[in-house]
């Protein structure tokens, strides 16, 4: 079963062959695959275990529960971009809007040829995608639980010939309440939480919360164990420090945490690549007040996504905010924004996604903390510009009153005419209102230690015991929600794992 380190739960063992740190798309995969191969796994997961009964509606109490530092960080530039984490037993696959994409074929394709390995190319990888898909009930979003605001844009979108694509997602008996990002109160959404957890567990595997990793011990070219203390996530007190013997360790902290143990861990002195090259899938969000009633938090959280502008690397879609966070999201205050949440059941909230076209990085805090910067080039902006641009467009062709633009100092599009103020309008990056939740690339997969920190089996160079899984491996941005490509990945990595033991075992 999974235990919260508190009050009577029993401690974790001293020793075990495999420590995975992390519980989310990457670590709950090793976790079941590995345990199911017949190896002794512990997982070590700094957030806390809420189980689908003790998910609820209430920003207030979930976002500190779910998400590190309640899903306030930001990175540092020009234009400041506000991510979040999970951090709680499942990851972010709890608190995700559960999209699933593979790969595009164009990036795998890149993966390949970069990597010098036909296993990254999309036919190759496809058992490993469709592994995945069946084990998190991936289909098709029903037109039944479109909520009434994708309806209005994809009328919209469809009156401007704009090519859209149906919204896969792991869904199984959906009752559409769209609080994805508060954890699914229903079960719902087949997270790692009630799907790959789960399986682990009953295959051996013991899962730990409430515990925070350190560092990993070395001996020269080998991993002999992690440093961690137990963690109340909520009021960061820390309890005494222990340690875990592991005879291999895979780290799947996510793109901000598994470099930072790495760097906790001292690795960084060798491998100057960890941490470098920070993707993010930049977004930003248009809000729009409609003269009927929405209701937009009816139905599911996307049902479809317009992706007529992919070339540009920009894609669009409908997302939902429970009041409470819209209002934070907002830049007003006072009686402005009273006027404006007094009208929730007539707002709706549509975003673009914006590909990396270059990298930021990570720096490091004497105590090992990652802090992010992240830079915008002017063709970024622009691109910026034209999306939200074309999602205003969409808004008022769906019959939108007015739409609340993204942008400081210039807030309100009152008229599509306003639209073409916007268009000669000089933006500048620090007026942009930016945010990510796909954190990426800041321990790259590659051949050399000279330029990346994981070779194409996942294994951190220099180290023969110490692996990485999870969406900081990525050789680049993905331009799609990465959760099935970081689950396809992991279970790649397992998989050559057991492999090359099973041969190791027989050449013996």
């Amino acid at each position: 079963m999974t235990h919260n380190l508190r009050g009577s739960s029993p401690d974790p063992p001293e020793r075990c062959q495999i420590c995975v740190i992390g519980s989310g798309a990457g670590g709950a995969v090793v976790a079941a695959e590995l345990a199911e191969a017949g190896f002794d796994v512990v997982v070590l997961e700094e957030g806390g275990y809420y189980p689908t009964s003790e998910l609820s509606h209430d920003p207030l109490r979930m976002l500190p529960r779910l998400y590190r530092n309640a899903g306030g960080d930001s990175t540092l530039g020009r234009a400041p971009v506000m991510y979040t984490e999970g951090r709680c037993v499942g990851g972010s696959t709890v608190i995700n809007a559960g999209v699933c994409y593979r790969t595009p074929s164009d990036v795998l394709h890149r993966w390949a040829m970069g990597l010098g390995s036909d296993e990254f190319l999309p036919e190759n990888l496809a058992p490993l995608f469709e592994r995945v898909e069946k084990e998190l009930h991936v289909s098709r979003v029903p037109e039944s639980l479109y909520s009434k605001d994708s309806k209005l844009m994809l009328e919209a979108a469809r009156a401007k010939n704009y090519h859209t694509v149906p919204v896969m997602r792991n869904i199984h008996a959906c009752q559409g309440t769209n609080m994805c990002i508060l954890g699914c109160p229903t079960g719902a959404k087949q997270s790692t939480l009630v799907t790959y957890l789960p399986r682990a567990e009953r295959a051996g595997a013991q899962i730990f919360a409430n515990c925070r990793v350190q560092k990993i011990e070395l001996d020269g070219a080998k991993a002999t164990g992690v440093e961690y203390h137990v963690l109340d996530p909520l009021t960061g007190k820390r309890g005494p420090t222990r340690f875990l013997r592991a005879d291999w360790i895979f780290v799947a902290g996510g793109g901000m945490q598994s470099p930072s143990i790495l760097f906790r861990s001292g690795i960084t002195r060798k491998l100057k690549w960890v941490g470098k090259t920070l993707f993010l899938h930049p977004n930003t969000k248009c809000v729009a007040i409609f003269p009927d009633e929405v209701n937009a938090w009816q139905g599911s959280i996307q049902g479809f996504q317009v992706d007529e502008f992919a070339d540009q690397g920009l894609t669009f879609g409908t997302t939902f905010l429970p009041p409470g966070i819209l209002a934070l999201a907002l830049p007003f205050y006072g009686r402005e924004m009273d006027r404006i949440m007094e009208q929730y059941h007539h707002l709706s909230v549509w975003g673009v996604l914006v590909e990396d076209s270059h990298p930021g990085r990570l720096r490091f805090t004497p105590k090992g903390l990652p802090i992010a910067s992240y830079k915008l080039t002017r063709a970024d902006v622009q691109r910026f510009k034209f999306g939200i641009l074309k999602l205003a467009e969409l808004f008022f062709d769906a019959g939108a009153r007015k739409v609340l633009l993204p942008i400081r100092g210039f807030e309100y599009a009152e008229h599509p005419d306003d639209l073409r103020m916007l268009e000669r309008y000089p933006l500048k990056p620090g007026q942009l209102s930016l945010f990510s939740v796909h954190l990426m690339g800041t321990c790259r997969m590659g051949h050399s230690s000279r330029t990346s920190v994981v070779d194409v089996n996942h294994r951190v160079h220099g180290l023969r015991n110490l692996f990485i899984a999870d969406a900081s491996v990525f050789p680049g941005p993905i331009r799609v929600n990465p959760m099935v490509t970081i689950m396809a990945m992991a279970t790649r990595a397992a998989q050559n794992f057991v492999e090359k033991q099973r041969n190791f075992l027989q050449a013996a």
